[in-house]
């Protein structure tokens, strides 16, 4: 990956926080849940992984608050997830439709 690519990939996740960030149906936990989904987005997979033990740990919240932020990330239209099973983590997709609506706002 070359350097520009790599400052894309991270204009991408900063543009999309962003938009987050801008869309007052987001409350302030899940804004700080989106921006730790961005921060371990894996650009050439256009995932993130981790588990809720390992999210709750890093942003000191309960299990109940991360579902919380989840669902409201994706019933904004911001996200989606696949929830892992037994040792796998959960994977997480940021969804960029409504980014640059919230940006030209």
């Amino acid at each position: 990956m070359t350097v520009a690519n790599e400052k894309t990939d991270t204009g991408t996740r900063l543009d999309w926080q962003t938009a987050v960030r801008s869309d007052r149906r987001i409350g302030n936990a899940a804004f700080r849940f989106a921006s730790y989904v961005a921060h371990r987005f894996n650009a050439k997979k256009g995932k993130a992984y981790f588990s809720d033990e390992t999210a709750g740990e890093e942003l000191n919240m309960k299990r109940s608050t991360l579902g919380r932020c989840r669902k409201e990330l994706q019933d904004a239209g911001y996200l989606t997830f696949r929830p892992g099973r037994g040792m796998l983590a959960t994977e997480y997709v940021l969804v960029h439709d409504r980014v640059s609506g919230m940006l030209d706002m």
